[in-house]
């Protein structure tokens, strides 16, 4: 009862500090969280309902966990003294595996979606893996020491097609764009707050993107919004602020935050951008056109945020924190 109310006072506070009549609609989510979900590090969804779940749980076991958007649980893995520190799923063609990178393992292990049966593994690095993105049935790993790594990967063959190292760095995250000669162009942020821009061959075209953040970068989010004609980039950090900018990497403007700013996710669909970070609130954005941005909402989950994920069709938001994950029905905020 006593949390209830509390939960009620501060979506009022919140909602009259930023004059937000309709932030009410975010009453339309559901909460999973308990002994078995505790610090959520990645989350990937499989299809438009359903979701992988990586993290540790309460008593620091590692744990793999496939949800509806409902809460209902399909299973699990778990890893005594572990934690899952990334997952993908390609979705498409592809939904019947995904990726995941444990802490205490140095290669990227492969699952069934419908039961999480083991499929195989891909080669590591020393260094662990830290991030993880599928582009149709090709999966990009970053590592700990810098490496970058393209597969073509489906259930019954998996074959390298490169490994660079751009430089003995840490890889934070990764994101791509198709351009319109359907080529694939993805970022890399690194541990030294640089975002470099590789082809789909590997090669790098270009690292403009400098000057943004004077802290560590912490995540990168692109989209192409349906009401803007061009790619809009964002990257969040530990300098609380939000940096926005265009396809050539070229600086537009900042957002200024209270806080370490964890996570972003852009949805094109509804030019939505969803910030979260340490200040135990989830902010959401309308793209307008031009590269400008609106407030729209915020809500406040309790607990430090360390993932944002929309949905492929935009209509849920997950939100991974250290105390459990939100997931939000979209279509609810006006």
């Amino acid at each position: 009862m006593k949390k209830n109310v509390f939960c009620i006072l501060t979506l009022l506070f919140t909602a009259v500090l930023f004059n937000q009549p309709g932030l009410c609609n975010w009453w339309q989510h559901k909460v999973i969280k308990g002994g078995s979900v505790k610090y959520a590090l990645d989350i990937a969804w499989v299809g438009n309902r359903s979701f992988i779940y990586g993290g540790s749980d309460a008593n620091r076991n590692g744990a793999l966990r496939h949800y509806d958007v409902d809460g209902k649980m399909y299973w699990q893995q778990v890893w005594p003294n572990d934690s899952v520190r990334a997952v993908a799923a390609p979705g498409g063609l592809y939904p019947a595996f995904f990726a995941y990178a444990r802490l205490s393992t140095r290669h990227v292990g492969l699952r069934y979606t419908t039961n999480g049966a083991w499929i195989g593994k891909l080669g590591g690095d020393a260094g662990g893996m830290t991030d993880l993105m599928f582009v149709d049935n090709n999966l990009f790993t970053g590592s700990q020491h810098g490496w970058i790594n393209r597969w073509e990967v489906d259930p019954s063959r998996i074959r390298q097609r490169w490994a660079y190292q751009s430089a003995p760095r840490e890889i934070i995250s990764l994101a791509y764009w198709v351009e319109s000669t359907r080529e694939i162009v993805h970022l890399v942020a690194d541990g030294d707050n640089n975002v470099d821009i590789r082809r789909w061959d590997g090669k790098v075209t270009q690292n403009a993107f400098s000057g943004g953040h004077s802290g560590r970068i912490n995540g990168i989010a692109v989209g192409h919004p349906r009401n803007t004609q061009n790619i809009v980039i964002a990257t969040v950090g530990e300098d609380k602020k939000i940096v926005i900018w265009n396809y050539k990497g070229h600086r537009l403007f900042d957002l200024p935050q209270g806080a370490h700013i964890n996570a972003v996710d852009i949805d094109g669909k509804r030019s939505l951008l969803a910030t979260g970070g340490d200040d135990f609130f989830l902010t959401l954005w309308t793209i307008n056109s031009n590269y400008t941005f609106s407030f729209k909402h915020t809500f406040f989950v309790g607990a430090r945020i360390r993932v944002i994920k929309f949905s492929p069709d935009g209509h849920h938001l997950a939100v991974g924190t250290s105390d459990g994950i939100y997931i939000f029905k979209t279509n609810a905020v006006h």
